[in-house]
């Protein structure tokens, strides 16, 4: 989809940790590029999380519905979420993510250089997918106990339990060895769970090491973890790996960052599915996007073209 950006005034959506980003150089930037090219734009800064929340909410109950927001994968998470809660026509949201964070990985899947310019030049030619959004449902005792959201990887056993690790370390100058680390202490502990897992006309008993629920194809820092996902499809790219031995996992590191693991192990299976459900006893960790979701069973099921994104490779 193409739009003219011109014809809309901006919502540019800044933390107060952002604004400081390269000491306000960043911002200056960015802001500089706006008036060079005429784009109309008001910047509103919040203080934290909850300031932000009320903040687009109310943005939004003014009718505002076309947003620029600056940070990584985090940040376009707790937009997307804010955003898919309130009772408007999703479709009318129109969302520029320009990537300042440490991970990227949602922009992986949509841009061929993961960089501010290449960014800018997609937003200045308009260019907008009309984008998935999955909705996880919390479920204890099979009662609904909270929605939540997400446009690029959903992940649940191993993968929540590298999150979980990962935010117990706060303090780590290189956050990407942080997360390395967090990924080989729970490669060595994460025990497999008993889960069973429900697909429209389909439903099987793993002994679970991990499960991924992909819109977009990256995860952890550059990971193919669902190679073959599309996020204009309305259909999940769902991985599931019964854990292999170590010493036959070791060697397959390179296949998982290229994304060639599924068809190099056994233990692991592709599904494609509009949703599914994850029954499992005791109850497994899930998170979307880095943010993680509370203990239960999980209900997750795809919003077709539910949001306009800005991408590149999928206009």
């Amino acid at each position: 989809m193409k739009i003219d950006i011109s014809r809309h005034e901006w919502a540019v959506i800044l933390n107060s940790q952002a604004l400081k980003f390269q000491r306000g150089k960043g911002w200056k930037r960015i802001e500089r590029l706006f008036r060079q090219n005429g784009i109309a734009h008001r910047l509103f800064v919040s203080q934290n999380q909850t300031d932000a929340s009320d903040m687009i909410r109310q943005l939004i109950r003014e009718g505002k519905r076309h947003f620029i927001v600056l940070g990584g994968d985090g940040t376009i998470n707790h937009f997307v979420n804010h955003v898919m809660h309130e009772p408007i026509d999703h479709k009318e949201i129109f969302l520029v993510p320009f990537i300042l964070g440490t991970g990227n990985d949602w922009a992986r899947t949509h841009f061929t250089k993961n960089s501010f310019m290449k960014q800018w030049e997609q937003f200045l030619a308009g260019n907008f997918a009309s984008h998935d959004v999955g909705k996880v449902t919390v479920l204890l005792d099979q009662q609904p106990q909270s929605e939540h959201y997400f446009v690029n990887i959903a992940g649940f056993g191993f993968d929540a339990e590298v999150i979980r690790n990962t935010l117990k370390r706060k303090f780590w100058i290189f956050p990407k060895l942080k997360y390395i680390h967090s990924l080989l202490v729970s490669l060595f502990r994460y025990q497999p769970t008993d889960v069973e897992i429900q697909l429209p006309d389909f439903q099987c008993k793993k002994k679970l090491f991990s499960l991924a629920v992909g819109i977009g194809s990256y995860n952890g820092n550059g990971i193919k973890q669902c190679p073959d996902a599309s996020p204009v499809d309305g259909q999940f790219d769902i991985i599931v790996i019964e854990k292999p031995p170590i010493l036959k996992l070791i060697p397959n590191v390179p296949r998982i960052f290229r994304g060639t693991h599924v068809t190099s192990l056994k233990e692991i299976t592709q599904y494609k599915s509009d949703q599914l459900t994850i029954h499992a006893v005791p109850h497994i960790y899930g998170e979307v996007e880095g943010e993680m979701l509370p203990l239960g069973c999980y209900h997750i099921v795809s919003m077709p073209q539910a949001i306009q994104i800005l991408s590149e490779k999928w206009n």
